[in-house]
């Protein structure tokens, strides 16, 4: 059996540390970074590492993955200007980590294509009452994270 990969892993650990890098030169825009959905909301804004869709091709001998992550920002719907001058800081901001930071991917491989931000609501669902609340929420795309393995 051959080495298993951890390319998805290292994918995740790189967009969640550059998030980091810029939570920690600006606190007070960003409040935390989580590899994953969390299960609530707590401070915001903050962000996590979103759907991680990948396509696989094999050839002989090869296993060709194509990894396309996102990563969401979610904020409350405050005051809808200043939620969306808030939003629109913090994009600027991350748009520029990613440009810097996108030979972080961590596979070898790939390097991380920031290629779109979608602007949407986002709902949370407490799971102890049931009630649904709304967020504000960037996603932004990623692009052709390639990844060639050998197989057996």
């Amino acid at each position: 059996m051959s080495t298993p990969t951890t390319a998805l892993v290292d994918v995740v650990a790189a967009l969640k540390a550059i998030c980091q890098t810029y939570i920690t030169a600006n606190p007070t825009l960003l409040h935390a970074v989580y590899p994953a959905r969390p299960s609530g909301v707590t401070e915001v804004p903050f962000a996590f590492v979103g759907p991680r869709n990948e396509t696989v091709e094999h050839t002989s001998g090869t296993r060709t993955r194509t990894i396309t992550p996102t990563v969401v920002i979610v904020d409350t719907y405050a005051d809808n200007d200043q939620t969306m001058g808030r939003l629109d800081v913090v994009q600027d901001g991350l748009m520029d980590a990613f440009t810097a930071g996108y030979h972080s991917s961590g596979t070898g491989y790939g390097v991380l294509e920031q290629t779109g931000v979608l602007d949407a609501d986002i709902s949370w669902e407490n799971l102890l009452n049931g009630t649904v609340t709304w967020y504000r929420s960037r996603t932004f795309l990623f692009d052709k994270i390639i990844v060639t393995e050998g197989r057996n």
